[in-house]
């Protein structure tokens, strides 16, 4: 049981075996050589018996023996089969992974989400779907990694590298067998006859490219965790705030965040010396949700732009570094934000903030109002000092960091390609060349910021405090930030039921098709099924009945006392239903005996329940609780 929660990130494959079982013998070898070959996969290979462990049978509700299961994302998938051989293994347990969608995480303890994300792995057959699943970014803010291999199916290697990464990049295979998938190849300039990996960001070339015969475990994984975040990601969920804007000395939440941005300032020219200098100043354009696929969708390629020949390492090509502490190396973090979903996290901040002290909403802050429409567009510079204290800034928009100041009033509407292109390089050139400036103020004014955070207490920011942080910029104490952040991926539960009830439809389809295409052989397999269900049934029924003693601990025959007798002032006659014994004894609380033992019994008659089980330990704990009840009757 202690491997089911860790199957969220390394999937479980389960053998189950009992003492007399002769055909476990036969697969145990079959088993150890699928350890051998999983296991540096980074999946859990696993035996128990299952016969002695009724907890974990129970659990995983395996009844027979051999039994083998596939634990993804807490879910169960059982085999089902009687030829266990490492080809009908592997190809249960890949099945298993492509049919499983675990776009769920919990990045902070109590902060869940429940997402029904896309596939684990989109096929791609041809330009069309190819492009189809690149603009993806723009709704779930993941990178994208396309697989190539001359094979109708992608290899378990390419499964489990998808299952890793599937917070962090959206996953596609193309068969390079079809003529579709060779020119898809040849465009990327890859080899149509070997294996491939290319990873793109928001632009439609790749970032990443490497074709050979067999591409390792090593390979893969390095390249997605260096290339797994965006240019300009999105801000939509607790773990992206975790991960784009991190506290102060600390490392991002994920390693593929981790490891991204260390690559990038290796990238630069920085130095890689961890994170524990690390000032992340993260540049985050406001946009409407409503605005996405229209001004917003300039603006943000705008924002991108200009950002593209910036280093993360900021404070060496802006020359001031040397100006700067020594343990201080801001980071630059860009990214955007939807502020109408995330309203309620804004609110939050302002409310708790040094904003709420000024008269009116000076230059550094957005205003009270966190509704208001005045601020798409705009960009503010968040630093988060501490996990309880925030600082945050809005840049002026006159300072010519607006994109619908820098690009012209027809440019969405621009049909000309060439003219289009020339007029977001013009803006991208100035709103790079504002941003520089406005950079080298925000990370000299940092130092004085942090020594005023150090000098003040962070809870007396909400009461009021005698002198307001200095060059405009803006605190707030908020406890549990990540709290209010809103999970923009979430599904709402009207869309689970529908996609269930629509599951539901499809599976009663299939059994009308199945019922026409052979109606005598559906019959039979029906009724069959029923008669089993119904013996079932009645043979849990009559157990019950018969055996409902068959738990009773026996007490050595003594009689009643007067104790179980009527009072002589009672006059009240207990029911006839009501369980009367003549020997003192535990009762099993069955369905068929729940009515006699609790809805019939008499008024004032008490009913002790132990709750156990049938193993070893419970009996004796029955046998304990028996005697000590008895005892005080």
């Amino acid at each position: 049981l202690d491997h089911l929660p860790a199957t969220r990130t390394t999937p479980l494959l389960l053998l189950g075996y009992s003492h007399f079982c002769f055909a476990c013998q036969r697969v145990r070898p079959v088993w150890s050589r699928l350890a051998e070959e999983l296991t540096p996969l980074g999946v859990t290979v696993s035996v128990a018996n299952i016969q002695d462990d009724h907890a974990l049978r129970e659990e995983l509700r395996l009844l027979h023996t051999p039994g083998i299961i596939a634990v993804i994302d807490s879910k169960i998938t059982y085999f089902v089969g009687t030829h266990i051989t490492r080809e009908t293994v592997l190809e249960f347990f890949t099945s298993a992974l492509l049919e499983s969608s675990p776009s769920r995480s919990a990045p902070v303890p109590g902060i869940l989400s429940s997402n029904l994300g896309a596939p684990l792995i989109t096929l791609v057959r041809g330009e069309s779907h190819f492009a189809q699943f690149h603009d993806g970014w723009r709704e779930d803010s993941r990178a994208r990694a396309v697989f190539f291999k001359p094979s109708p199916r992608p290899p378990l290697r390419f499964c489990m590298a998808a299952f890793r990464a599937v917070d962090y990049l959206a996953v596609a295979f193309v068969n390079t067998q079809p003529e579709a998938g060779q020119l898809l190849a040849r465009r990327l300039d890859i080899s149509a006859g070997q294996e491939a990996l290319v990873i793109l960001h928001e632009a439609p070339e790749p970032v990443f490219s490497y074709s050979t015969g067999y591409l390792s475990r090593a390979i893969i994984d390095s390249a997605m965790l260096q290339h797994s975040r965006l240019s300009v990601p999105r801000i939509l969920s607790p773990a992206r705030l975790l991960d784009i804007c991190p506290v102060d000395g600390r490392p991002p939440s994920s390693a593929f965040a981790s490891v991204s941005e260390v690559h990038r300032s290796e990238g630069a020219g920085g130095r890689a010396t961890g994170h524990s200098s690390h000032r992340h100043l993260c540049i985050t354009l406001l946009l409407h949700s409503g605005q996405a696929s229209g001004v917003g969708d300039l603006w943000l390629s705008t924002f991108r732009s200009a950002l593209a020949p910036i280093p993360h390492t900021v404070a060496s090509s802006l020359g001031i570094k040397d100006r700067l502490p020594k343990d201080f190396t801001p980071i630059l973090s860009p990214a955007y934000m939807f502020r109408d979903k995330q309203a309620s996290w804004w609110h939050s901040i302002l409310q708790a903030s040094t904003c709420r002290q000024r008269s009116s909403a000076p230059v550094g802050c957005p205003g009270i109002d966190s509704h208001s429409s005045n601020i798409d567009g705009h960009l503010v510079a968040l630093w988060r000092i501490s996990t309880r204290l925030i600082a945050f800034k809005l840049l002026p928009r006159n300072a010519g960091l607006h994109p619908s100041e820098l690009l012209p009033s027809n440019a969405t509407t621009l049909t000309n390609d060439d003219q289009h292109r020339k007029a977001a390089d013009t803006a991208a050139a100035q709103l790079r060349s504002h941003l520089k400036t406005i950079l080298s103020d925000l990370l000299l004014n940092m130092p004085a910021v942090a020594d005023f955070a150090r000098r003040i207490d962070p809870t007396e920011l909400v009461s009021g405090l005698s002198q307001l942080p200095p060059d405009g910029w803006a605190l707030a104490y908020v406890p549990n930030l990540e709290g209010y952040m809103q999970d923009e991926m979430a599904t709402p539960l009207w869309l689970r039921i529908k996609r269930k009830a629509w599951a539901l439809v499809v599976r009663f389809l299939s059994y009308l098709e199945e019922f026409f295409a052979d109606p005598i052989g559906f019959l039979l397999s029906s009724t069959l099924l029923i008669a089993l269900f119904f013996g079932y049934s009645l043979y849990r029924v009559v157990k019950d009945v018969l055996f409902e003693g068959g738990d009773r601990v026996q007490t050595g025959g003594r009689k009643h006392s007067s104790s179980r007798e009527k009072p002589a002032n009672s006059t009240t006659r207990p029911p006839e239903r009501f369980v009367q014994t003549t020997q003192r004894q535990l009762v099993s609380l069955t369905p068929s005996t729940y009515d006699g033992l609790v809805r019939h019994s008499p008024p004032g008659k008490m009913t002790l329940i132990l709750c156990t089980d049938s193993s070893p330990m419970g009996n004796r704990l029955a046998n304990h609780f028996s005697q000590i009840v008895f005892k005080l009757a």
